[in-house]
């Protein structure tokens, strides 16, 4: 009598094989957001590095030694998921300042635009970029999350380079805490969900 290997107990870790085989294949076409910072879930990653406002992009960020170790940022049990050359586990934000806008950071709140655009939150252990207005330069973007207000972004470490950036990005299948709408752009489209 022959057995189906199929059925039984080696159902579960055949098909458990099969996936993370799947998923290491797909590790340059998908990315899973497990942070706050946008809703949590699988994005899809294209190719792009398209610097546009409200575009999603993956970034490696350059950070202090000290916020890294202290906020966890350590790729170190998802090594193989897409490694930063710093270890640092990639981020992903939206675009919310592009080349030639005005950002004004001041102690509690920052402007793009002379338009209020996020709060700062006042914490010692959490350092934020230095009061002043900055131009946004060539080849730069400053990352801020409107979906979280709580989210380590520009406010803190200041504009990303495009050498720093992977690639865009968009949601697939993502899961929202609450009704509040989240809202970007891909391939010049806005979109909201």
């Amino acid at each position: 009598m022959k057995k189906n290997i199929l059925k039984g107990p080696l159902l579960i870790p055949i098909v458990l094989i099969f996936l993370a085989l799947f998923l290491l294949l797909l590790k340059k076409s998908i990315m899973w957001n497990i942070t706050d910072s946008l809703p949590p879930g699988i994005y899809y990653l294209d190719s792009q590095k398209s610097l546009k406002r409200n575009n999603l992009i993956v970034f490696c960020p350059i950070l202090d030694d000290q916020i890294v170790n202290k906020f966890s940022f350590v790729d170190n049990s998802i090594r193989f998921l897409r490694s930063c050359d710093s270890h640092v586990i990639p981020f992903l934000k939206p675009i919310a300042a592009v080349e030639g806008d005005t950002v004004k950071v001041t102690d509690g709140e920052l402007f793009i635009n002379d338009r209020k655009y996020a709060d700062i939150a006042k914490s010692s252990a959490l350092p934020h970029v230095k009061p002043g207005t900055y131009q946004v330069a060539k080849n730069t973007v400053w990352v801020i999350s409107q979906y979280n207000p709580k989210s380590f972004d520009s406010r803190y470490f200041g504009p990303i380079h495009l050498s720093q950036v992977f690639t865009n990005a968009k949601p697939l299948f993502v899961s929202k805490k609450d009704s509040s709408p989240f809202c970007y752009e891909y391939e010049n489209e806005a979109k909201c969900i």
